[in-house]
């Protein structure tokens, strides 16, 4: 009775959140098949419209330089700043200024680029395969052969594995580009995956069958979240927070590693979403036929502090110089982990007496992620001036 209390207290705290937080239309309409951010540039992908670039972060939009010559975009990735454009019906393009200027180098039909390993993978829809290069595409070699597979979607590299997606023969493995491929489905109750995303040593998978969590690096797959999402199309996470992209049902999120879902979908024009990704300020979401949308994220985190339930939980000073203090009565917190706003983790430790050091990190807004001994968890904010 008690953990069903507690779920139902969670649920309607996050049912109040996204009430503040409104998504904004931002100029590019169409399909929005890939967005990505790179030097403080937004670039998307528009499906038969080519790729475009904003420089305002979404408030105005240009076409992306020359040399592309499909209008068939349907993923932008950048990679250790190179951007790769795939076509569905052409070659992907490389630009290494920033989308001035774009090259072909090959591999038709390309939905994903990632590095793993110190090397550039894509994998591609139509040919089933996954390729490799040292030379940022200017050469390709093929993996081993994934037998049996269907078109291939996402790719991510996490604790040391690449992974790879299918729509209709679930995950793959491999460590290294010349390893023999293995399949990972065991506890998917549907093989068909489109979207990966990792929150520390957490991976998670989103498919036809919504969202699934592996802990032993995708030996095992467990479904997250008491209510079934749908298909899933997109998964992005900043710092603990986890955004899901649906087919149909718009953007959900969750504050607690995906126990439990909210939509935050106001504003929203179409609710069949592809693509998420943010920059320091927004949540930029890419629909099939509705364009580029953004969301502020300092509007969710804001509504975390200010939800009824979640204020117990102060960090002080703020802003903060050199240390900050956590107050959570009622819980003894014993861990945390510090996220900049792209995600990435910056710091983790314990958290002791004299509470947390924080004269290493840059200027900023932070997302900290903070353990009780009880293993409750809770998410806030810190500013470091």
């Amino acid at each position: 009775m008690r953990s069903l209390h507690t779920l139902l207290l969670i649920s309607g705290i996050l049912g109040r959140l996204p009430l503040q937080a409104q998504w904004e239309q931002v100029g590019l309409p169409g399909s929005i098949y890939g967005i990505a951010v790179q030097e403080g540039q937004v670039f998307a992908s528009q499906y038969n419209g080519g790729m475009h670039v904003s420089i305002d972060q979404g408030a105005t939009w240009s076409g992306s330089g020359t040399g592309i010559t499909n209008s068939s975009s349907w993923w932008i990735e950048s990679v250790d700043g190179t951007l790769y454009n795939g076509t569905q019906f052409g070659p992907t393009f490389r630009s290494a200024d920033d989308g001035a200027n774009w090259v072909d180098i090959g591999k038709s039909g390309a939905r994903g680029f990632i590095n793993h390993d110190d090397t550039l993978y894509t994998c591609q829809w139509y040919d089933a395969a996954v390729s490799w290069s040292v030379d940022q595409g200017t050469t390709w070699h093929p993996t081993a052969t994934l037998v049996s597979s269907s078109p291939l979607w996402p790719m991510i590299s996490h604790n040391g594995y690449l992974f790879v997606g299918a729509q209709g023969t679930g995950v793959r493995r491999i460590a290294h580009s010349d390893d023999t491929w293995s399949t990972m489905n065991s506890g998917l109750t549907s093989l068909v995956v489109y979207a990966f995303a990792s929150i520390g040593d957490y991976l998670l998978l989103g498919g036809s069958a919504g969202v699934f969590r592996s802990m032993d690096d995708g030996q095992s797959w467990q479904p997250m979240g008491q209510t079934p999402l749908g298909q899933v199309y997109a998964l992005h996470t900043v710092g603990s927070l986890v955004f899901v992209g649906l087919d149909g049902g718009g953007v959900q999120f969750s504050a607690d590693s995906g126990a439990t879902w909210a939509p935050i979908n106001t504003g929203l024009t179409n609710m069949v979403v592809a693509r998420l990704t943010n920059d320091d300020n927004y949540l930029y979401a890419g629909t099939l036929g509705g364009g580029v949308h953004r969301l502020l994220l300092n509007d969710i985190t804001t509504g975390l502090e200010e939800a009824p339930g979640v204020t117990t939980v102060s960090v002080f000073p703020v802003p903060a110089n050199d240390r900050v203090q956590v107050d959570w009565p009622g819980h003894r917190t014993v861990g945390y982990v510090l996220h900049d706003m792209t995600g990435s983790t910056v710091q983790r430790g314990t958290v002791d007496a004299g509470g947390i050091a924080v004269d290493a990190l840059a200027p900023g807004l932070y997302l900290l992620q903070l353990q009780a001994a009880d293993g409750a968890v809770r998410t806030t904010r810190v500013v470091r001036e």
